[in-house]
């Protein structure tokens, strides 16, 4: 795709739409956000994009769907010290670890193993 070649090298604003385009796997523009994601992904040009719209695109940032797993022992209560919040936690993120079905399931999508990452 000779758009992509002129992109090389270049830092490109990226948009909402071609994000949920991709991560929809929206057919009608499937080739043209393919090319242009395996293209980023090989650092062939940067990308950057507004808060906004990472924020429409948990994809984007895994993580974030793990928050509402990390929060349930603390959600709705009360601590008196930090460490006692830090204690929680601690043996929150160690059960997690052991869980590594759910993680991946909250985490894992489709198009992340697809493109490599």
């Amino acid at each position: 795709m000779e758009w992509l070649v002129q992109l090389q090298g270049q830092i490109v604003g990226l948009d909402t739409a071609p994000l949920i385009y991709f991560i929809e796997e929206n057919p009608n523009y499937l080739d043209v956000t393919d090319a242009c994601f395996e293209a980023m992904f090989r650092a062939e040009f940067r990308v950057v994009t507004s808060v906004l719209t990472i924020s429409d695109s948990p994809e984007l940032q895994p993580a974030e769907r793990l928050w509402t797993l990390v929060d349930e022992p603390i959600a709705n209560k009360t601590f008196e010290t930090l460490d006692n919040l830090e204690e929680i936690l601690f043996h929150r993120c160690q059960s997690l670890l052991q869980q590594q079905d759910l993680i991946q399931g909250l985490t894992g999508f489709h198009w992340w193993i697809k493109i490599g990452v």
